[in-house]
């Protein structure tokens, strides 16, 4: 079964809880509301080859650490 994500592109998982989770980082992460780390670590716990995961994660840690705003 091929799953796609709230935009229609397809995922890179099988796992639709995983998907759903991804999804709801991302909400977190768009929204400024909890941790969206936490919810990834948690797919990556039950899911850990899950790509879409490791880019939400990727791209908390490069939010994070960017600096560019302090200029």
């Amino acid at each position: 079964m091929s799953l796609f994500d709230c935009r229609g592109v397809p995922a890179s998982t099988a796992n639709v809880r995983a998907l759903q989770a991804c999804e709801q980082a991302v909400e977190l992460t768009a929204s400024y509301f909890l941790d969206p780390l936490a919810v990834i670590q948690e797919v990556l716990d039950e899911e850990p080859y899950c790509a879409a995961a490791h880019c939400v994660r990727a791209g908390l840690a490069v939010t994070a650490t960017d600096k560019s705003w302090c200029r």
